[in-house]
């Protein structure tokens, strides 16, 4: 699995990523590697053609995040497997080219709020 977010969101990813770790998956997060900075979009690229699913984490920081469009952009380009994922009310608006994908709502019990 992919997980592309905005930095701001990190703990949150973070503590669901640990989930996913604990259900057996493998979990790739960019920025939890040592990359040079010339390296990173092709490393991230890699990494995301190497994923079987792109787990998007929407907020309104992603939603602004150049990084993520790039990212989620690739992964369409790519017809990876896109899974959505809000966690604060109202789900900022997705761009057009995410309206038809179902986002799903994470219940934090107040993490993350």
């Amino acid at each position: 699995m992919f997980l592309s977010y905005a930095s701001v969101d990190r703990n949150v990813v973070m503590a669901l990523a640990e989930s996913y770790r604990s259900l057996g998956r493998d979990v790739a997060l960019p920025g939890t590697s040592v990359v040079s900075s010339a390296r990173w979009n092709q490393e991230v690229q890699r990494l995301i053609a190497e994923a079987d699913t792109f787990v998007l984490f929407w907020s309104e920081a992603a939603a602004r995040s150049r990084t993520v469009e790039a990212e989620w952009c690739h992964a369409l380009n790519l017809g990876k497997a896109i899974r959505p994922i809000y966690w604060k009310r109202p789900m900022p608006q997705p761009p057009a080219e995410l309206a038809a994908y179902h986002f799903a709502f994470a219940e934090l019990g107040g993490f993350g709020q």
